[in-house]
């Protein structure tokens, strides 16, 4: 499964406050974790025995937002599907992304 460990640092600022350890916090003061369901796409009834995988939708997904005219560079963040591979989530970097993305629908 694919996690949102992986950020890309720029984003972020380092913060520290008196009594507590070195965190990362988003610019605009809002936390990844606390935007992250509404940077997530449901993506249901995937063909079966086609192949697909989290690499070949983020790929697609990132194609198509292009198309879209989103600037953000890399706009997806992570996919994650069943093991059937019948569902699955793709995670932009924003929120705004991810609801240009529903256009596509």
């Amino acid at each position: 499964t694919a996690t949102a460990q992986s950020t890309d640092s720029s984003l972020f600022l380092q913060v520290q406050l008196p009594g507590m350890n070195n965190r990362l916090t988003a610019i605009g003061g809002i936390h990844p974790q606390i935007t992250r369901p509404a940077r997530r796409l449901y993506v249901g009834n995937l063909p079966v025995g086609m192949g697909l995988n989290e690499n070949i939708l983020c790929e697609f997904f990132s194609q198509c937002c292009k198309g879209l005219g989103i600037a953000t560079p890399s706009p997806v963040l992570s996919v994650w599907l069943n093991s059937e591979q019948t569902f699955g989530f793709i995670e932009f970097r924003s929120v705004q992304d991810t609801n240009l993305a529903l256009q596509l629908f």
